[in-house]
């Protein structure tokens, strides 16, 4: 732990300055304005206009991939079936169905 300054009267008035017990509540402290800093450097980073607009864009192209890319398997599957009639199978039936 790093030996204890008392700040400036102008920052504490007539308040005693926070002293840890234990270096375990020193770097409970430091560690949590760690995560801290980190997390809104982050946040900051990724909830910027520029990169929504981009998010945005990525979505509607990937789509439209997705979209064409199902279109096209479709396409190649009915192009696959058979659609001859088979031998025994009719479409009419003798007992008054369609």
């Amino acid at each position: 732990m790093p030996r204890q300054r008392r700040p400036p009267k102008l920052f504490t008035g007539t308040a005693e300055p926070h002293v840890p017990n234990s270096s375990v509540n020193y770097f409970r402290i430091q560690y949590f304005n760690f995560v801290d800093t980190t997390m809104n450097a982050i946040e900051k980073r990724y909830n910027e206009d520029g990169l929504k607009k981009y998010v945005k864009l990525e979505n509607v192209l990937t789509q439209a991939t997705v979209s064409c890319y199902l279109a096209e398997m479709r396409a190649k599957e009915v192009k696959r079936m058979d659609w001859s009639p088979k031998k025994g199978h009719s479409h009419y039936t003798s007992k008054g169905g369609i």
